[in-house]
């Protein structure tokens, strides 16, 4: 029995012993499999952080290259205006090495490769010392949709870091005129409003008058070069000898500005809201962050300030360009339309405008913008997209039968829907003695076409309506919107009004003058002094939408007869305004007030849009940079389809 039981001990000793070494197997098989999970995993996530690390290493690489072509312009501005007339210098465009050269990519094609003529074996990517074509980190870029008269393109910059490539595309542009809501260099009322003056008729040059001649820029001056005592008074003497300021209008309490403002003078302020940044050339604005009350030093007044102002340098504002300019004159005949003296233009929603234009005989292209005939009846066109409408003044030596007020029915419109001009013929001039009244007889006339720049032969346009596409409305003379002004798609359609002289709302009042016995005689008559002006009473009074990027060359954008009406609503502009002289839109209340008295009150805001995309013409500020506007990460195959 006791040998039996050593035996069965033996046994199964034997047994753990198996038992065991199969454990140990096992425990050494799972780790092993641990191991190599850990090594392959590691393997990964290093390939995975390395490819990480060069695909931020290629971004960067992509940004220098935006940076290089920054750097470039900002040292010559004419970089690229020139590259014909640069193609063989070493510092020229052609021959900058960190330009991609020929690409096989049709979406790559550069702007100037039928110019610079690149060989097939111009490099693709370059260091950042440009030491060698090929590296583990270089960049090459490309120049799209270059834009000579507006200063602005399109940059498509491909990094590369160990073979991985990543590519941001970046519009680049001169700091421009509608990258703020309000911008203005005197906060004077325009010397040529009729209305800021009437019937003193003239300010001086102090006010502005002759501007922009070299005896007025002489004497006029800002508020604050004023009150340092660097210029001299804002005044000027009345009809009866009396001086008499300025006019400097003022925003009022119920005056909204959401966007960027900015004026090289003293913006005047009765409690008026500004939302974004505002900024003066006034030297005395000296606002604290800590101390909000200091705030008001930067306006004439009161405001309320979502953010502290600031003073910062003067800004010149854009220049019109010269009407034989050959980029212009080429656009024209390319896609725009030129009309000339006073024109009327409806824009209909659906990518057509309906325009009269009288005296327009010879238009640039008369298939595409109507012919004679038509003009005068009025006819249907498609809106120049992406172009231009040019209003142009009538030459004086050849139309001098047009320097005369425009008489009633001659501008043109859908039938019963004539702008109210007065009875008056265009030749009873009642200032002229050869057309002296007979007896009874009456002279109605509007207020607005007295004026010299307002007649026959101006280039005048007036524009209404819904616009589909992208277009800039110039007038040589005047811009009058006599409606809404909007676009169809927010976000594709885009409208320019810009004016030699300025661009005004239309607000129409007429007076009357009758016919008086001269004393001692029979049958001499001789016009009255004219009547109280009153609006013309079927003329509909209500809010303005207008949906444009405004430039008033030499004047401002103002109200017309802003002193008559009544209050008219308000006056809401979505885009941006630049202006040389304040335009007034209202005539304040007495005392506490809600609404201005007479004319509109202001509800002005940015339209984020004109940071990245301008009208065509609109030229950069004076002393405007080169900018980035706009940038996105993009596939450089897709970017053109992605162009704005």
């Amino acid at each position: 029995m006791r040998s039996c039981l050593a035996r069965l001990a033996r046994h199964r000793k034997g047994a753990d012993l198996g038992i065991t070494m199969v454990a140990v197997l096992a425990s050494f098989t799972i780790l092993i499999v641990v191991v190599l999970g850990s090594l392959a995993y590691l393997s990964a996530s290093t390939k995975s952080s390395r490819f990480e690390q060069d695909t931020d290493l290629a971004l960067a690489a992509a940004q220098s290259g935006v940076n290089d072509l920054l750097s470039r312009l900002r040292e010559n501005p004419d970089y690229l205006a020139e590259v014909a007339a640069t193609k063989d210098l070493a510092s020229g465009y052609c021959k900058n090495p960190a330009v991609g050269g020929k690409n096989a990519v049709a979406a790559e094609k550069d702007d100037f490769e039928s110019i610079c003529d690149w060989p097939e074996s111009h490099a693709k990517f370059y260091k950042f010392d440009n030491s060698s074509a090929q590296s583990s980190q270089s960049f090459h870029y490309s120049v799209h949709n270059w834009v000579a008269i507006a200063d602005s393109f399109d940059v498509v910059s491909t990094g590369r870091s160990n073979g991985v490539t990543r590519s941001v595309r970046a519009h680049i542009a001169r700091d421009p005129a509608p990258g703020y809501l309000y911008l203005s260099d005197y906060e004077l009322a325009d010397p040529t409003d009729y209305t800021a003056y009437y019937p003193d008729a003239e300010s001086s040059e102090t006010c502005g008058e002759g501007y922009p001649s070299a005896t007025t820029m002489a004497v006029l001056g800002y508020k604050w070069e004023v009150a340092g005592g660097s210029r001299p008074g804002r005044f000027y003497t009345n009809s009866d000898g009396f001086n008499r300021p300025c006019l400097e209008p003022s925003f009022e309490s119920w005056d909204v500005l959401d966007g960027r403002v900015h004026s090289n003078d003293t913006i005047k302020s009765d409690g008026a809201t500004f939302k974004s940044e505002f900024t003066t050339s006034d030297t005395r604005c000296v606002a604290v962050p800590s101390n909000p009350a200091s705030w008001s030093t930067c306006v004439d007044g009161t405001a309320n300030f979502n953010q502290m102002p600031a003073k910062r340098g003067k800004i010149v504002l854009p220049a019109l360009p010269p009407k034989n300019d050959p980029n212009v004159v080429a656009e024209l005949d390319a896609r725009g339309c030129a009309y000339d003296g006073a024109t009327r233009i409806i824009f209909n929603g659906d990518g057509t405008m309906t325009v009269w234009s009288k005296n327009t005989d010879n238009p640039s292209q008369p298939a595409r913008c109507g012919t004679a005939a038509e003009l005068d009846a009025g006819v249907t066109k498609p809106v120049p997209d992406g172009s231009l409408i040019y209003v142009r003044d009538l030459d004086p030596v050849v139309y001098p039968n047009l320097a005369k007020p425009i008489p009633a029915g001659s501008i043109g419109g859908p039938a019963g829907a004539e702008l109210p001009l007065g009875s008056h013929s265009g030749l009873d001039v009642y200032n002229d003695p050869k057309f002296a009244p007979s007896a009874n007889a009456t002279y109605d006339i509007e207020l607005a076409m007295e004026r010299p720049q307002m007649y026959m032969n101006g280039g005048n346009v007036w524009v209404e309506g819904e616009v589909q596409g992208t277009v800039t409305i110039w007038a040589d003379s005047t811009a009058i919107i006599t409606g809404d002004l909007t676009t169809v798609d927010d976000d594709n359609d885009l409208i320019g009004v810009m004016a030699t002289g300025s661009v005004e709302v239309y607000n129409p009042v007429l007076h009357k003058r009758e016919a008086i016995a001269v004393p001692g005689t029979s049958n001499q008559f001789v016009w009255s002094a004219p009547t109280t002006p009153e609006r013309w009473a079927s003329w509909p009074k209500g809010d303005i939408l207008i949906e444009a990027a405004i430039i008033a060359g030499s004047g401002s954008f103002r109200v017309q007869n802003w002193k008559y009406g009544g209050y008219l609503g308000t006056l809401k502009v979505y885009g941006s305004i630049a202006q040389n002289f304040r335009g007034v839109v209202a005539q304040e209340s007495a005392g506490a007030a809600t609404q201005p008295k007479n004319g509109y009150s202001k509800d002005y805001k940015y339209n984020p849009k004109l940071v990245e995309k301008q009208p065509l013409l609109f030229e950069p500020l004076g002393n405007g940079d080169w900018l980035i506007t706009y940038q996105e990460k993009v596939d450089p195959t897709e970017f053109a389809k992605k162009a704005p």
